[in-house]
C-alpha cells in the first residue's frame, strides 16, 4: 500500500503538471503531499500532516482519555493510514535492506 500511495500521488503531481521531475521528490510521501497541493490547492485538502503527530500517537504508547480530546488525536484517526504510510514507507519497500530504519532484526515464520 504504501508504495502504491506515493507512485499514485507522484502521477497526480505529473498529470498536472508534465514537466515535473517527480524523481526529486524522493520517497517522503508528506513532501509529495505537499507538491500536490501547491499545484492543485483543491486536491487533498484533508491531508495536512502535521509532524507532532509523529511523537504524539506514533511511539507505541497507550492514548489516555485526556489526549483523545486533543484535536491533534482527531486529525490522527482520520488519517492514520497515510501517517502509518509516511512513517514507513521505506522500511516497507526495502525491507531486508540497508536503507530500512528498523532498530531490531526482522524474522520471517
Amino acid at each position: 500500500m504504501a508504495h502504491a500511495a506515493e507512485l499514485y500521488l507522484k502521477a497526480t503531481v505529473l498529470k498536472i503538471d508534465p514537466a515535473f521531475n517527480v524523481l526529486r521528490l524522493g520517497h517522503k510521501i508528506d513532501d509529495i503531499i505537499k507538491k500536490v497541493q501547491e499545484l492543485e490547492p483543491s486536491l487533498l485538502t484533508s491531508y495536512n500532516l502535521r509532524p507532532a503527530i509523529y511523537e504524539k500517537y506514533m511511539k507505541g504508547q497507550l492514548v489516555t482519555f485526556e489526549q483523545s480530546a486533543d484535536p491533534d488525536y482527531e486529525e490522527y484517526i482520520k488519517n492514520q493510514e497515510m501517517y502509518w504510510v509516511s512513517k514507513f514507507l521505506l522500511d516497507l519497500k526495502y525491507l531486508g535492506t540497508i536503507h530500512n530504519h528498523f532498530l531490531k532484526p526482522l524474522g520471517f515464520s
